[in-house]
């Protein structure tokens, strides 16, 4: 989705998109890793990307439907 939103010259939801991954990685990272110790750090790129990707199908449906 970041490409995407590079490749139509959206900058700001491509930063958001950058931002909304690293943040939520990290939490991820911490939270598994308190949870679940090795599995949980090993699903939190699982994770982190799910949630980037539905913040970022929501914010081209947002763009689109403009």
């Amino acid at each position: 989705m970041t490409g995407i939103f590079q490749a139509e010259g959206k900058g700001m939801p491509a930063v958001i998109m950058s931002v909304t991954r690293g943040l939520v990685l990290i939490l991820a990272i911490v939270i598994g890793n308190q949870l679940f110790q090795l599995n949980g750090v090993v699903f939190s790129l699982l994770v982190s990307e799910a949630i980037s990707c539905m913040t970022g199908c929501v914010m081209y449906y947002l763009i689109r439907s403009k």
